[in-house]
């Protein structure tokens, strides 16, 4: 069951991982998003542009047609954040994105060969053994 378990996930995350790829390399040719949901004054929007993603909350009712007032924003590294009187909004890099789903992908798989190593051997191998001398 466990072995199952760890097949299972670690195909998530190799999918997440070309997911996250082929996300990555589209967001070059055109925008795209995501996912988007509307909450009545407010929309959630997840979309991907030039190579970052931009998890934003949209102001949709009708104070949106005044003129739109900046807040405070910041940038970083391809890491940003700003609020306006439209909403408000958080990018990331998908760089950023694309290294942290290689990573959980190949930890995991690593620590699922450590641990069906494990499973099926009855007594683990000794580190370090002496050569036996004549």
């Amino acid at each position: 069951m466990r072995r199952k378990l760890f097949t299972l996930t670690a195909f998530l995350y190799a999918v997440t991982f070309i997911a996250v790829s082929v996300l990555w390399v589209a967001s070059y040719r055109s925008p795209r998003v995501i996912a988007r949901h509307d909450f009545g004054r407010r929309a959630g929007r997840v979309s991907a542009a030039a190579g970052t993603l931009e998890l934003a909350s949209d102001v949709t009712d009708s104070s949106r047609f005044v003129y739109p007032k900046v807040g405070p924003t910041g940038n970083f590294a391809g890491f940003g954040y700003g609020t306006s009187t439209l909403g408000s909004w958080v990018t990331v890099p998908l760089w950023f994105v694309f290294l942290a789903a290689a990573t959980a992908c190949l930890v995991f798989l690593r620590f699922r060969g450590f641990a069906s190593g494990l499973l099926e051997r009855a007594a683990p191998a000794p580190f370090f053994s002496w050569p036996k001398g004549s």
